[in-house]
């Protein structure tokens, strides 16, 4: 069988068992096409060796629970949601965070003197 998304990613066809170090890329190859928002169709699926197709689901895998992880914990406090969010912003959201926390402070502050 020659396997379309081995050829993709510069495999060649194997008869017999994949060498670990090919597994592995295959793995690696297979998330980060995932992660990049690709898509599989049925044709492609039935185009794979079932070394490849294992590849995918561990990958979907990978992905859908470090989603629900990160959900999860995104949704335990904005604190947590900032640092999430800081692999997508460079910190800006804790940076908000930590400059309206100084302003909730510094308004306290300036009201009970001022009473």
């Amino acid at each position: 069988m020659i396997d379309s998304f081995c050829l993709g990613i510069d495999l060649i066809e194997q008869e017999g068992d994949l060498p670990e170090e090919a597994r592995d890329v295959i793995l690696q190859n297979a998330e980060s096409f995932l992660r990049s928002g690709g898509t599989l169709i049925l044709d492609d699926w039935y185009g794979f060796s079932p070394d490849t197709k294992s590849a995918f689901v561990t990958a979907g895998n990978r992905i859908t629970r470090e989603r629900a992880v990160l959900s999860g914990l995104a949704s335990q406090s904005d604190n947590y949601a900032a640092q999430i969010m800081a692999a997508n912003d460079g910190g800006d959201m804790l940076v908000q965070q930590a400059i309206q926390s100084v302003l909730r402070v510094a308004q306290k502050r300036i009201e009970g003197k001022g009473k």
